[in-house]
């Protein structure tokens, strides 16, 4: 009775830890990933995405959301892909304050498709 209450708690805790994304998963991220190797790093599917199209000819743009858990904390995290290769990820407020005008508009794009 008790192997078996542990066996199960053990599974418990596994399938929760792998259902949020983590800071120790985002650490994985490269830039250049395809969407299917940043998916199986972060091993939990967006929960949504923004086909942004193509944005003043820097190709197409896409972006994922996930939601981001950190301990008690969690928030939205954005993955950016442009011709479906990693180009940035961050919190939304990275983005909107990155130097780069294309992660502006991807941000702003991407922000207003959650409203």
């Amino acid at each position: 009775m008790v192997r078996s209450t542990f066996l199960i708690l053990v599974s418990i805790s596994f399938f929760i830890s792998c259902a949020q994304m983590t800071l120790r998963e985002v650490g994985k991220l490269r830039m250049g990933m395809t969407i299917e190797e940043s998916q199986r790093v972060t091993t939990v599917s967006p929960k949504r995405t923004f086909p942004l199209g193509t944005i003043e000819g820097n190709g197409t743009i896409e972006v994922h959301l996930y939601i981001l858990h950190h301990g008690d904390y969690e928030t939205n995290y954005f993955l950016a892909y442009r011709n479906g290769r990693l180009i940035y990820w961050g919190y939304p407020h990275e983005f909107a304050r990155s130097k780069d005008p294309l992660l502006n508009e991807i941000c702003q794009k991407a922000v207003r498709r959650l409203e």
